[in-house]
């Protein structure tokens, strides 16, 4: 592949045609998930300089993650820039849909963190189909052994 990736390089990386690449981004017709899926992670493979413009309907594709985080002293720059890496570390990534949830702890008091933790649980109770929570519901309990967070 010399240059710029085009269409043709998606298309065989993805095997199928160059025809249903062009479907895929411009939306001409409809096109399967499982191929939508195969063309836009080849676009990302390849680098393709169109990816960008594909439909919305690809978003989709790509897993949406959400990583919650509780950090010491706000008011620390240490901590403010180590805060700044993890959200500049997930907006990078090409491969997933990340969100980053960042709470700040006052102090190292396990209550203070139990709580913390309890607050971004929300969002992980509502797992799709019932899936275990794993270790953010320990954490977010009172206190859990090493045990038992490895477990989980």
């Amino acid at each position: 592949m010399a240059g710029r990736p085009t269409i043709k390089d998606v298309a065989r990386e993805a095997g199928v045609s160059v025809t249903r690449v062009d479907r895929a981004l411009n939306g001409r017709s409809v096109v399967r998930e499982e191929t939508m899926r195969r063309i836009a992670e080849s676009a990302h493979r390849v680098g393709y300089h169109g990816k960008g413009i594909f439909p919305s309907r690809l978003i989709p594709v790509l897993p949406e993650l959400r990583f919650g985080f509780v950090l010491l002293k706000k008011s620390q720059e240490f901590y403010q820039n180590f805060a700044k890496e993890i959200e500049q570390a997930v907006a990078e990534r090409s491969d997933i849909m990340g969100r980053v949830d960042i709470c700040f702890s006052s102090s190292q008091s396990p209550n203070e963190f139990a709580e913390l933790l309890t607050d971004l649980v929300p969002w992980l109770s509502n797992s799709p189909k019932g899936r275990p929570l794993g270790r953010a519901r320990l954490a977010a309990g009172s206190k859990p052994d090493q045990r038992d967070a490895c477990s989980a």
